[in-house]
Order: C-alpha cells, then sequence, then structure tokens
C-alpha cells in the first residue's frame, strides 16, 4: 500500500512540476457532428445512400452552428455519386468537411475532420 502511495505522490508532483513549468498540454477537445445521409443517383440511375458521422478536432473549447451539417450534406449530394464511391472518397470527405468548417465563425481553429462512420449503400 506504501509504494502505491509513493506512485501517486511522485506523479501528482511531477504534474505540479510540469503545470510550474508551463509544459503542460491541453489535449484536443472534439465536436461530433450529426448523422448526415446523402442520397444520390449513379449513372446507370440506381438509387445510393451514405451515412456519414464526423468529428472536428479543435485545440480548445469552441461552438460551431448546427447549419454546417446542412451544408456539408449539401455540397456532397452536388457531387457525382461515382466521385464518393472511389477508394478515395474518405479523402474526399474530409477535404470537403475541412473546407466548410473553416469558413464558420470558430470554425477557423479546426484542426482535423475524423470520419467516425462512412457507409455506401
Amino acid at each position: 500500500m506504501t509504494a502505491l502511495r509513493r506512485r501517486l505522490a511522485a506523479a501528482a508532483l511531477a504534474a505540479l512540476l510540469g503545470l510550474a513549468a508551463g509544459r503542460a498540454e491541453a489535449a484536443d477537445v472534439y465536436v461530433k457532428l450529426h448523422t448526415m445521409t446523402v442520397e444520390m443517383w449513379d449513372s446507370s440511375g440506381l438509387f445510393h445512400q451514405i451515412i456519414l458521422d464526423l468529428m472536428v478536432a479543435f485545440p480548445e473549447q469552441t461552438k460551431l452552428d448546427k447549419s454546417v451539417v446542412y451544408k456539408i450534406q449539401q455540397a456532397l449530394q452536388s457531387l457525382p455519386y461515382e466521385e464518393l464511391a472511389k477508394p478515395s472518397g474518405a479523402t474526399t470527405v474530409k477535404a470537403i468537411a475541412m473546407a466548410i468548417i473553416t469558413k464558420q465563425p470558430g470554425g477557423e481553429r479546426a484542426e482535423d475532420v475524423l470520419i467516425q462512420k462512412l457507409m455506401v449503400f
């Protein structure tokens, strides 16, 4: 039991010394966007549905307008289905989402867009 107390005390002391030296690094804050559903037709006339869950990484706490999801959804619906069905479809989604989010108030500090779920039917 005393070894555990010593370890905890040493860890607490190291954390305090790190804070005093200004070396504490803040963890990223992740903002989850609402689930998006994109419906489109391909060149053969077949109906397809794409379901997306995205998260945005920020260096600090921030707020995004809920309309950003609608704007991303509209931008994706304007693309042909074949563009999103390629193996590089995820990078296309990330690039479009990042471009739209950085133009929004509070979104200019976005570091990355993470795809939680990308289902193409």
